[in-house]
């Protein structure tokens, strides 16, 4: 018997519908749920609840996959619908068979050709723009109570600092630098935590009010971007001006890189110089969407904010990810 012929009407955690012969499927390698294929591809990983299966924790479903047709057997008494075998193609990258309809590898772990290329093999960039827009607001409504919470912490939490840092600073004045100093350190390792946060809600991963101190790992990278995006920003403008604008774009999703990837800072702005390298107008159709985001957050005395602001950062991740693994798959 088929393997996913014995999980046929059983339902598949990320999109909720069953899975049918005729389906692909992938497994989580940590809790061994089964996805479809297309489903693992879009929530980059296991869509379980708890489960820190990622991207790259994927197996093929059926151990039938290499035999032909005929091989696969069957019991009488079920319906023999179309097996993963039945119709396959060679990855491109590693030469491994792999469902016809495969969209991810198995054997290598990449991405195969997104869909939604240009002629020149880019992607497309209205496509990709309204995908991520789509995302970003299904991803809001998915987690609208939570996020509408985290938003209120972060605009009551800096304003109790300050009081009580003010309360301090009148009775032991010499605090108030250290006080300062925390603050700051304080400010760097939320603004890494909710960034992290985000890719966690975009993965579909359960998330809480601790996960803002999730990252810390990854403060002093962030620190290390920032501090190298701003000299190579501030030298090129001293320079001939356009230079720094021209290197402020190239850089400017290395702070999402290592936030994202377990990489240095030097090696976040190599990520981010090369996934917008190849993805100019896609990265300018970025901007120019949160730029617009921000501008109608401002309106309404400024509450717009607490939903374009998740709007924009889901969408910058999707485009991200996108990017990234176009980028990798050269």
């Amino acid at each position: 018997m088929s393997i996913l012929n014995s999980i046929a009407g059983k339902y598949c955690p990320y999109c909720q519908k069953a899975f049918t012969a005729e389906d692909t499927a992938l497994i989580c390698s940590k809790c061994n749920t089964p996805h479809h294929h297309q489903c693992w591809v879009e929530n980059q990983g296991c869509a379980v609840v708890g489960c820190d299966g990622s991207f790259v924790d994927a197996e093929s479903y059926d151990p039938d996959f290499h035999k032909s047709p005929q091989e696969t057997v069957f019991h009488s008494d079920e319906p023999s619908g179309p097996s993963l075998s039945g119709d396959t193609k060679s990855c491109p990258h590693c030469g491994e068979t792999i469902p016809q309809a495969a969209v991810f590898c198995v054997h290598c772990k990449t991405m195969l050709q997104d869909p939604k290329l240009d002629s020149n093999g880019r992607l497309a960039v209205i496509d990709t723009i309204v995908d991520g827009l789509k995302t970003g607001w299904n991803l809001l409504g998915e987690n609208l109570g939570f996020l509408l919470l985290l938003e209120l912490v972060l605009l009551i939490a800096p304003f109790a600092t300050a009081v009580i840092a003010g309360l301090v600073s009148m009775i032991i004045p010499p605090l108030s630098v250290v006080f300062g100093l925390a603050g700051i350190v304080l400010s760097m390792i939320v603004a890494v935590g909710v960034q992290k946060i985000f890719f966690k809600l975009f993965d579909r991963q359960q998330v809480d009010l601790s996960d803002i101190f999730s990252a810390t790992d990854r403060v002093l990278p962030f620190i290390g971007v920032g501090f190298l995006a701003a000299l190579g920003t501030m030298l090129g403008a001293f320079l001939l001006v356009l230079p720094g604008f021209i290197f402020a774009f190239f850089v400017w999703l290395a702070p999402v890189a290592v936030v994202d990837r377990p990489v240095g800072a030097v090696e976040a702005l190599s990520i981010s110089m090369r996934i917008v390298r190849d993805n100019i107008f896609l990265t300018l159709g970025m901007l120019l969407v949160v730029m617009v985001l921000n501008m109608l957050g401002a309106l309404f005395f400024g509450l717009g904010v607490l939903i374009t602001g998740p709007i924009s950062s889901f969408f910058i991740i999707y485009c991200y990810r996108k990017m990234l693994h176009q980028n990798i798959n050269k």
